[in-house]
């Protein structure tokens, strides 16, 4: 799955061309995950098409059904690549569903912006006994990066969480006043930070 960005913040990453789609989350069983693309890859182009104000990446791969081959244009960490995909049925599509103990919870919420930590990165508020917690992370910390991926909207927190596995190593990058700090820690599963009682945080 992928989200279109805004022209803004194409801009902030350096994307030449502002109308593409950033990869979100690899779904097993995919053309995807088979040819390789990663969440953060940025994709602009399939084959000699490029995505323009007209069309987005839905409007070109809707030109393409399953046993086509075709080559990706994207960019991941600064870089340009180009990987070739054979695409695949909907259907070959497999929905993992996660239990409560198989989700990555770094045990942060969207916070609100101060004035004067305005700027680049997301204010967050820290959930007790999470692997933010033991980072030492307090409210009104600002994300920067998670695993050297820079966070600029909520949705990059996601994508970038929903993607480990619980026991993997997680590196958050945070400002703190004028101070930036990092650290690495495992990453603890939903169960391990809240049990397992329903509850309403998801990241």
């Amino acid at each position: 799955t992928s989200n279109n960005v805004s022209e803004e913040k194409a801009a902030a990453l350096g994307f030449a061309n502002a109308h593409g789609s950033y990869i979100t989350e690899v779904i097993p069983g995919t053309a995807a995950e088979a040819s390789g693309l990663q969440p953060f890859d940025y994709v602009y182009g399939i084959n000699e098409d490029r995505t323009n104000e007209d069309n987005d990446l839905s409007a070109l791969l809707a030109k393409y059904k399953a046993g086509d081959r075709a080559v990706v244009h994207f960019i991941r960490q600064g870089k340009e690549q180009t990987q070739e995909v054979t695409f695949v049925a909907r259907s070959s599509a497999r929905t993992a569903v996660k239990d409560r103990c198989d989700k990555a919870f770094l045990g942060v919420s969207e916070g609100s912006w101060q004035e004067e930590s305005a700027g680049r990165g997301v204010p967050v508020e820290i959930v007790a006994n999470s692997t933010a917690a033991e980072m030492g992370l307090q409210d009104g910390d600002v994300l920067l990066k998670i695993n050297g991926y820079p966070i600029l909207d909520w949705s990059d927190v996601s994508a970038a969480i929903s993607n480990l596995k619980p026991g993997s190593d997680i590196t958050v990058t945070y400002r703190r006043g004028n101070a930036e700090i990092e650290h690495t820690l495992p990453v603890k599963s939903l169960c391990d930070t809240k049990g397992q009682e329903q509850n309403e945080w998801n990241l």
